[in-house]
C-alpha cells in the first residue's frame, strides 16, 4: 500500500480536463478506477484523485463506514445512484496511514462489547488473501460472482445483493445459524473492499443477531442497527 501510481495501467489523452480542478490532464480513468467509463469526456488528474480520496476518508468517523464514489459524480443509469470507485485500484494511490483509517471505519460498524472479558471487539473478517480468494472463486457459481461484481459496481444495492445471495444459498434465510454463517463466510472472504465486507456482514446480523465471541466463546445478541 502507499505505492506510486502505475500510470501505464490507465488511458492517456492530453485533451481531457480534470473534473475536480478543471485543468488539462493526461490521466484518464478506465474501468480499473471508475466502473462507469462509457465516455472519456471528463476525468481527474492524479493529485486531485489522491487528495479527493484522502479528504473523503478524513471526513469519516468511527461507527460510520466510508464509501468512495467517483469525483466526477457519475450516476448509474439503472440505480440512479453515484458510481463507487474500484477499491483495488484506488487503495494503492493513498498512503498506508490513510488506508488503515479507511479500514478502521469499516471495522468499527461491527464493534461490540464482549460480556465475558468486557473488551471492545470487532466482528470484522480478516482481510482476504489473494491466493485464498482465487481458490474460493473456483468453487463459486458464476452467477454468484456476477452478483458480487454488480454489487461492487453499484448496480445492486446491499439489500438486493443479500436477496440475490439468499437465492443461491438458501441456508442464509432458512438454515441453522452455523449453516447460514458458513454460506456467508465464502462471500465475505471474496469481498476485498472493507466497506462492502463490513456492511454485508452487518446486513446478515440484522437477520441473525445471535453471535459467538471469539475471545470468550460466549453467545451475544448484536445490537447494531
Amino acid at each position: 500500500m502507499g505505492k506510486s501510481l502505475n500510470i501505464n495501467k490507465f488511458i492517456m489523452d492530453a485533451s481531457i480536463l480534470c473534473c475536480v480542478c478543471g485543468t488539462e490532464t493526461v490521466f484518464v480513468f478506465g474501468e480499473e478506477l471508475c466502473h462507469f467509463h462509457a465516455s472519456h469526456t471528463e476525468s481527474f488528474c492524479a493529485p486531485c484523485l489522491t487528495q479527493y480520496i484522502s479528504n473523503k476518508i478524513s471526513e469519516g468517523n468511527l461507527g460510520a463506514s466510508v464509501q468512495i464514489f467517483c469525483p466526477c459524480s457519475h450516476v448509474n443509469i439503472t440505480t440512479i445512484k453515484r458510481v463507487p470507485l474500484n477499491f483495488r485500484s484506488w487503495s494503492i494511490l493513498i498512503d498506508k496511514q490513510m488506508l488503515e483509517k479507511y479500514k478502521s471505519y469499516s471495522s468499527s460498524i461491527l464493534s461490540f462489547l464482549c460480556s465475558g472479558c468486557h473488551t471492545l471487539k470487532s466482528l470484522m473478517i480478516t482481510e482476504p488473501n489473494s491466493n485464498h480468494i482465487e481458490n474460493l472463486i473456483k468453487d463459486i457459481n458464476p452467477l454468484v460472482l456476477q452478483s458480487i461484481e454488480d454489487h461492487e459496481k453499484g448496480k445492486l444495492s446491499l439489500d438486493d445483493f443479500f436477496g440475490s445471495l439468499s437465492q443461491f444459498f438458501p441456508a442464509l434465510s432458512s438454515g441453522q445459524d452455523d449453516e447460514a454463517w458458513n454460506a456467508l463466510l465464502q462471500i465475505l472472504q471474496i469481498l476485498v473492499d472493507p466497506h462492502l465486507r463490513a456492511n454485508l456482514h452487518l446486513r446478515y446480523l440484522k437477520m441473525r443477531p445471535r453471535l459467538e465471541t471469539r475471545c470468550c466463546k460466549r453467545y451475544e445478541i448484536n445490537q447494531n442497527k
